[in-house]
């Protein structure tokens, strides 16, 4: 099934300024004057355009179906949507192993030209339906392309009116999966497969020394650098989520005695040191790491803590005196 609306295309200028020519050289075509049908709806859940010849998922990844309405939408930050695409591969998704993640040109590629309409995507409808809109929320679509000056961003494009804008890379965002064509990727600075591993606690929290009536020390090793975060609550409280411990805030009904976090080296301990304490008290230490490719533990480790039943600061600054 051929669709029949017209596409962005560098010879015309679209909503929010004029195309830049440098898509048909970067994707190494030469572009029809006025492509009238670019997109072939194919039998297996993909879509070719004969422009670029860049074959595209259909759906949104995540979604099925004829109207890409069935399924759970995947939203994850930038290393996560690199990881679907490498996921996708593995699977043999829809019958190949090449898929990617596509750049900001070629995902520009399929904005649509024609003048906008409120309430509809800047796509072709028909052979990409169920596309979402960005200002329904955060629902912008990745690119795999990081900005050159600042590579904490990615590149994002926005389908309710075709704009393309960059964003920290732990937003949650969605993808759409690219194959075939000529793939830009050594330009996008993907290099080897994404981080995906989660980061383990090689020596879990273990109490440091013996606690006094209102300190403790706590030890805890994970295996590559990263962040340490932890929460100190009663002992008698809820256990928290991984989520919760990285917040540090009260949570269902429990409210947080300390919180914090702490850079931490690959298999070297880091200290957590814990000052203004209740004597005679048992409280619960939950710890959760997390990678610099922001992979996070998966359930928190714990360690119990029970202060000293007398506090002898007083009686030592007075011998001291």
């Amino acid at each position: 099934m051929k669709s029949p609306f017209t596409k962005l295309s560098p010879t015309k200028p679209f909503r929010r300024g004029v195309y830049s020519a440098t898509l048909a050289v970067s994707l190494s075509v030469v572009w029809p004057a006025w492509a009238a049908a670019p997109f072939t709806v194919n039998g297996n859940g993909t879509v070719t355009d004969a422009t670029t010849r860049l074959v595209w998922d259909q759906c949104a990844y995540g979604l099925t179906g004829a109207a890409c309405d069935a399924g759970i939408v995947f939203q994850g930050d930038w290393p996560m949507a690199l990881a679907k695409a490498v996921e996708a591969n593995a699977a043999s998704y829809k019958g190949f192993t090449d898929w990617r993640v596509p750049n900001k040109n070629e995902l520009e590629s399929i904005v649509k030209r024609d003048p906008y309409t409120s309430g509809q995507p800047t796509i072709d409808t028909s052979a990409f339906p169920g596309t979402p809109l960005a200002y329904q929320g955060d629902r912008w679509f990745w690119t795999s392309t990081s900005l050159a000056r600042f590579p904490i961003y990615a590149w994002k494009v926005d389908f309710s009116d075709g704009g393309p804008s960059y964003r920290e890379k732990d937003y949650y965002y969605y993808v759409r999966l690219v194959r075939s064509g000529q793939s830009l990727a050594p330009f996008d600075l993907l290099g080897s497969p994404p981080d995906t591993t989660l980061p383990e606690t090689t020596a879990a929290p273990a109490i440091s020394g013996s606690p006094t009536a209102r300190t403790a020390g706590i030890s805890v090793t994970i295996n590559e650098a990263g962040t340490g975060y932890w929460l100190l609550v009663p002992s008698a409280a809820t256990a928290p989520t991984s989520e919760q411990v990285v917040t540090g805030v009260n949570y269902a009904g429990v409210t947080v005695v300390r919180s914090g976090n702490t850079a931490m080296t690959a298999a070297t301990p880091a200290s957590i040191s814990l000052s203004g304490l209740t004597p005679s008290t048992a409280y619960k230490l939950y710890f959760v790491a997390k990678d610099t490719a922001n992979n996070q533990q998966a359930s928190p480790s714990s360690v119990a803590v029970t202060t000293a039943s007398t506090d002898l600061t007083p009686i030592l600054m007075l011998l001291l005196d």
